[in-house]
């Protein structure tokens, strides 16, 4: 049991480094939208999403997780910076 809840504190830490680091980029994005509506650019990229992901799939592959998943949770990440959630 010992073992088990070195892990799980272990995984709680990641948790909370990933919700920090979202905060952050969602502020940034945020900025990014507020600029975008300001300067009448459209709120969508789909050339800057699909740049993010190729670069973002190599990293998925060494980390030997499931291409999928980036999929997913960047199609989540790029709605909710774009206030569509």
């Amino acid at each position: 049991m010992d073992q088990l809840q070195k892990w799980r504190k272990q995984v709680n830490v990641i948790d909370r480094v990933l919700i920090r680091t979202l905060g952050k980029r969602f502020n940034i994005t945020g900025k990014i939208q507020t600029f975008k509506k300001k300067n009448g650019l459209p709120t969508k990229h789909a050339d800057r999403e699909t740049d993010i992901l190729k670069k973002l799939s190599m990293e998925i592959k060494k980390q030997h997780l499931p291409m999928v998943l980036l999929k997913k949770l960047y199609k989540i990440i790029f709605n909710y910076s774009r206030g569509q959630y």
